[in-house]
């Protein structure tokens, strides 16, 4: 997997009709949030338009692995791409861009979070 040319937020890739923007790495790993550009109305001006990408789903890609399968694919995207011909493109898309070779054995999970919870370490509230 080549992750090099994926180093800050704005460095992504087409993803069906989205796109998806690098989040953060590992030496075994990337993450990417996908979404879409938007125009964002802020509720205290709203003659106000500010142009911005609106994440609607994420990706998470390991390899290798040390397994038989040695691509694992993780997509959060809303139920809407849970065909199997997007499903498809998507891996696709994702093998390319990281040039995963197209015979390697790849596992992808793909599902809706639509409710998703997280935790933040204390740190960032002034606690640690």
């Amino acid at each position: 997997m080549d992750t090099s040319r994926f180093t800050k937020p704005d460095d992504g890739f087409p993803l069906l009709d989205l796109t998806a923007k690098f989040a953060f790495k590992t030496n075994s790993s990337v993450s990417f949030e996908v979404g879409l550009m938007a125009d964002i109305h802020p509720d205290s001006e709203p003659d106000v338009v500010i142009c911005g990408f609106k994440v609607i789903g994420w990706i998470d890609v390991h390899h290798p692995c040390d397994s038989c399968i040695k691509a694992q694919v993780r997509i959060c995207i809303p139920v809407d791409y849970h065909k199997f011909e997007h499903m498809a493109a998507m891996v696709k898309a994702i093998c390319e861009a990281l040039s995963i070779p197209p015979d390697e054995h790849c596992e992808s999970t793909v599902f809706n979070g639509d409710h998703v919870t997280g935790i933040i370490p204390k740190v960032y509230f002034g606690m640690g």
